[in-house]
């Protein structure tokens, strides 16, 4: 982790001891996970000031939004998170078990017919090269064509391996492994689908909130990228009566968080929640739990503090 952070100084050239450093979180991070982390920034790095926010909240500032409800899905975590007026509703919160780089090994299983396995020489190159092959080349099937529960046709695609004169055919697998996200009992995850589990996260938040949520639902992280998503998230979300759907998709979605946090920390208002050196030598590392206690807001799931 140390030398991770060093690097991170490094390529951006500033100095550690004159940069305040605001992070993103997932939920479920753990309090003794920022403990350590606020140790490492201060301790080793004499960091003046830092804050730790969740990634789904960032997300949201970034589009420009208060409230809503973010489906947050990246490469390592999936996350389904309400927030009423800047705070996660944290009773709500739905943690996905697949994401991105589960979606990489499923594709690069369907591929080991083709030339691909080639590339496992090189363990980095062959997820690189999945990985690109599926940013680039999947989609998401449409409503209609799943619930025929039949692979429609797929146009062929063509890749070129990277470094070799070898190309590889793209058929079917590039519609086939996203669905996985959808029905994932397909791949043998026992767990309940995307959908289903953005319908659980609004029926968890109180019932004043339901409509709202639904109406503002925000896509975020790179996963979410994927073409279709919108269109097949509304269809399957009707299909389980949540009404009143409404989902944001912003272009830049896959950098949302940081979109986010780049707004929180140039607020002026932002400058007395910072997390200070002193405070921290004062109090330990648990100052980082007391301090930045926006994800242990009063989530507005009781009525009184709605109202």
């Amino acid at each position: 982790m140390e030398y991770v952070w060093h690097q991170c100084f490094e390529r951006l050239g500033v100095s550690s001891d004159t940069q305040p450093v605001l992070l993103s979180e997932t939920p479920f991070f753990g309090p003794q996970n920022r403990e350590k982390l606020a140790e490492i920034l201060f301790e080793t790095f004499d960091v003046p000031a830092l804050y730790l926010l969740l990634q789904p909240v960032l997300a949201l500032y970034g589009s420009g939004h208060w409230s809503g409800i973010v489906l947050d899905a990246g490469e390592g975590t999936t996350h389904i998170v309400p927030v009423f007026d800047g705070y996660p509703c944290n009773e709500a919160i739905v943690r996905f078990p697949m994401a991105g780089c589960d979606l990489t090994e499923q594709l690069g299983r369907a591929l080991q017919g083709e030339a691909i396995p080639a590339l496992r020489q090189s363990p980095e190159n062959y997820r690189t090269t999945v990985r690109h092959i599926k940013e680039k080349y999947c989609s998401i099937m449409k409503y209609e064509e799943a619930r025929k529960n039949s692979m429609p046709p797929s146009e062929d695609k063509e890749y070129q391996l990277p470094c070799t004169d070898t190309s590889i055919v793209i058929g079917p697998e590039r519609l086939k492994v996203p669905e996985y996200l959808f029905q994932p009992e397909r791949c043998g995850f026992t767990c309940p689908s995307l959908q289903q589990s953005i319908a659980k996260s609004i029926l968890r938040c109180h019932t004043s909130l339901q409509e709202s949520m639904a109406s503002n639902i925000v896509l975020a992280g790179g996963t979410t990228l994927l073409p279709g998503m919108c269109d097949r998230l509304h269809k399957e979300l009707s299909a389980l009566s949540i009404t009143n759907i409404n989902i944001t998709a912003p272009p830049v979605r896959k950098y949302s968080a940081w979109m986010g946090g780049s707004i929180v920390a140039s607020l002026d208002t932002f400058r007395s929640m910072w997390l200070r050196k002193d405070e921290y030598y004062e109090f330990g590392p648990s100052s980082a739990l007391r301090k930045c206690s926006w994800h242990k807001a009063s989530t507005p799931t009781n009525l009184s503090l709605i109202l």
